[in-house]
């Protein structure tokens, strides 16, 4: 990734209410803020996961793929996304022989994460 793409900035607007039910992680720093307020965020992360998961949390529904599921996850994972993490999980798991056929780092999934996925697949 270029210097330029992994600086890049962009502005998302969002109802607190909406971001609050959707990603529990910003609980904890907004829910005792005024929700007339504006409120600023700055998230490092990848600007094109980030934007799937704004369209997401408006219910624009974009496609899991087995190219973006796992950063999708692990972003979920972290913002305590639960109806996205059991999707994405649950795609995984549904997926998993053609998974293996993409060189995938799976590395950084969370254990609970894994949990979820192993329970539901077979053998």
């Amino acid at each position: 990734m270029s210097d330029e793409r992994k600086n890049l900035k962009k502005n998302y607007l969002c109802r607190k209410d909406l971001l609050l039910q959707e990603m529990k992680y910003f609980k904890q720093h907004l829910d005792t803020t005024d929700s007339a307020e504006d409120i600023d965020i700055s998230v490092q992360c990848d600007i094109d996961i980030f934007e799937w998961l704004m369209k997401y949390i408006r219910t624009e529904k974009p496609q899991i793929t087995i190219n973006n599921v796992v950063p999708i996850l692990i972003s979920a994972d972290f913002l305590k996304m639960e109806r996205l993490i059991i999707e994405c999980t649950s795609y995984i798991a549904n997926n998993l022989y053609d998974m293996v056929k993409v060189p995938l780092d799976m590395s950084n999934i969370s254990a609970e994460a894994m949990n979820l996925i192993s329970n539901q697949v077979s053998l």
